[in-house]
């Protein structure tokens, strides 16, 4: 099913975003200096990913509403949390955040390939891509 270019980008932006509350949670979750390190890092890199994207979609007149997560982010923060409480295992969140990176590419690759994009948002979305 292909998507139109907005509503591709807005996807993407919606998966990353979702990346970054991911990273953000992790990053208050976890004890060890170098993880929250890591993890604060990783989030910056995602929000700066979604500011390309958004800056995009401004600059076309879009509208730039995300939605509140997708139900993938929502599972995958829940698991997080759950990791995180119940096991009390960094080792836990860091395979967990693996997961979810793993499913961030698939879903920005579907996205690349079965997205209605132009050549411009295909070439940001597979630069974004590499960087995960």
């Amino acid at each position: 099913m292909t998507q139109s270019n907005t509503t591709a980008l807005t996807t993407a932006l919606n998966y990353i975003s979702d990346s970054r509350e991911g990273y953000t949670k992790a990053a208050e979750t976890v004890e060890r200096t170098a993880f929250k390190r890591i993890f604060t890092a990783r989030a910056q890199e995602r929000a700066n990913m979604a500011a390309r994207i958004e800056t995009t979609l401004r600059a076309r007149g879009e509208e730039v509403e995300q939605e509140k997560g997708t139900a993938m982010g929502a599972m995958h923060r829940s698991l997080m949390s759950f990791a995180a409480l119940v096991a009390s295992d960094e080792k836990a969140a860091i395979e967990t955040l693996d997961d979810g990176e793993e499913r961030l590419r698939e879903k920005i690759r579907d996205i690349i390939e079965n997205g209605d994009l132009n050549v411009t948002d295909r070439t940001m979305l597979m630069g974004i891509e590499r960087e995960l």
